[in-house]
C-alpha cells in the first residue's frame, strides 16, 4: 500500500511537533545524566536511544521533503 504525501502544511507541523519532541528528550537526557552522574546509566541510555530515533525520523523527513 502507497503512503499518502502530507500537504505542505501537514509536513511543517509534523516537523515542528517532532523538533519539540526532540527538544523534550533532550532535557529529559541531560536531567538523567545530571541525577546519576553516568552518560552510561540505564536511564540515560534509555532516552539517549529514543532520542536517536527520534532524530533519525526528522533527518528522514527532511531528506523528503
Amino acid at each position: 500500500m502507497r503512503e499518502r504525501r502530507k500537504s505542505p502544511s501537514q509536513a511543517a507541523s509534523a516537523a515542528i511537533a517532532l523538533e519539540a519532541e526532540i527538544t523534550s528528550l533532550r532535557r529529559r537526557m541531560e536531567d538523567a545524566f545530571v541525577r546519576c552522574e553516568s552518560l552510561t546509566s540505564d536511564d540515560v541510555m534509555t532516552v539517549s536511544r529514543i532520542l536517536d530515533d527520534k532524530i533519525n525520523d526528522y533527518m528522514r523527513m527532511m531528506q523528503k521533503n
